[in-house]
């Protein structure tokens, strides 16, 4: 949005001269305001209500799951991952992702890692030898399916459906 926004300010200061007329001025500076502000209509809408409740990360909730014939998701976040914020925004909002985990009745965890002394810290790094931002679908059977760095709410569906026939 600020690139967007100093565009806008540029425009007011340097698309007119001093003694351009006034209907000239009006409509240039409207411009740059309508710029500014649909810009930031569009940009800078807050998220809408959270849609999917995240459990804490537990690796021995994980295997009981698993034991039981349950689908679990885990998503590996952190508060400084500027992706991880862009999966939550177009993945994790959504309410087709919210209906496509319930409806397969998914526990679905988040693992966040932003401190390095946290157990979802150490299981990144120690068991799956990966790193933020990483979505893992773990499968009742068979191996867990990996979701790395930015992906779209079709791709969750799609390794939902694989975990789905993996039983």
């Amino acid at each position: 949005y600020a690139v967007v926004l100093a565009t806008a300010l540029w425009i007011w200061g340097t698309w007119l001269r001093y003694d351009a007329p006034l209907r000239q001025k009006l409509i240039v500076r409207g411009l740059a305001v309508a710029l500014a502000a649909a810009a930031g209509w569009a940009m800078l809408r807050p998220a809408g209500e959270p849609t999917i409740t995240f459990e804490h990360f537990d690796s021995a909730r994980i295997s009981a799951a698993r034991a039981d014939g349950r689908t679990v998701l885990v998503k590996f976040t952190a508060s400084w991952c500027l992706s991880c914020k862009v999966v939550d925004y177009t993945v994790f909002s959504k309410t087709s992702t919210a209906d496509a985990l319930a409806d397969n009745d998914v526990l679905v965890m988040k693992g966040d890692v932003t401190n390095r002394n946290s157990l979802a810290y150490a299981y990144l790094h120690n068991t799956l030898a990966g790193n933020v931002p990483l979505t893992v679908v773990y499968p009742p059977s068979g191996d867990p399916i990996r979701l790395i760095g930015e992906f779209s709410t079709d791709d969750l569906i799609e390794a939902l459906q694989r975990s789905s026939g993996a039983d």
